[in-house]
């Protein structure tokens, strides 16, 4: 399996005692497929999404990419928030490398891998934009080519349409399935929204479908 999860658990210390926020977890993801979690606000969605991330340790259990452990963030592993967390004072192009940058990538390097990245998400005419000239879905398509540029094995995503009108969350949608169809690169989507999830389920079968659903 590309992605296994096994045993997860993690839990959380309150006032009122140790709080159970994921028990007993199991997840096998093959490389290339498009899957995406559903569940409820508070269900553990978020917090699974950060234990495959490596932002934060599970209580107990294992995560593991392509056979290794996850033991924090690394490049291998693409981020897409809700909230598009583009720096504001940097251009599109200035932000898709900022990654790259920050990996000692050379600037004729990061220059051309952003670019093709920024043309594959169709925003090669707004390379010099700041983020406040863009529509609410260019910033998250600016932001998904920022998590590309890296080239990780896999994209993992935290209810990115969330903040999204109907209509731009749509063609957010479409353009998701595109995108993935064309990369062939693994999602992992989380998200509160039934609808969300049984759209990419028709729109991408056999490959892709809604795998789990959390509750408690």
């Amino acid at each position: 399996m590309f992605l296994k999860i096994t045993n997860l658990n993690k839990n959380f210390e309150t006032k009122a005692g140790s709080l159970a926020v994921l028990k007993d977890i199991n997840i096998d993801i093959e490389q290339g497929e498009f899957i995406c979690a559903v569940g409820a606000s508070g269900s553990g969605k978020s917090t699974l999404l950060r234990q495959i991330a490596g932002l934060d340790r599970p209580t107990s259990g294992d995560v593991k990419i392509d056979g290794k452990r996850v033991t924090g963030p690394g490049p291998d592993r693409g981020m897409v928030f809700q909230h598009y967390t583009l720096y504001p004072w940097m251009t599109v192009q200035e932000n898709a490398e900022f990654g790259l940058k920050m990996q000692g990538v050379p600037k004729k390097e990061r220059r051309e891998q952003s670019s093709y990245y920024l043309s594959v998400v169709g925003l090669t005419d707004f390379s010099k934009a700041l983020p406040s000239e863009l529509s609410g879905g260019m910033k998250q398509r600016a932001a998904i080519a920022r998590a590309l540029v890296s080239e990780p094995k896999i994209l993992l995503m935290d209810e990115p349409f969330g903040a999204l009108d109907i209509h731009t969350k749509e063609a957010m949608h479409s353009f998701m399935l595109d995108l993935w169809k064309r990369t062939g690169i693994t999602i992992f989507m989380i998200t509160h929204d039934v609808e969300e999830a049984v759209f990419c389920q028709i729109a991408s079968m056999p490959w892709a479908h809604v795998r789990v659903q959390f509750a408690r």
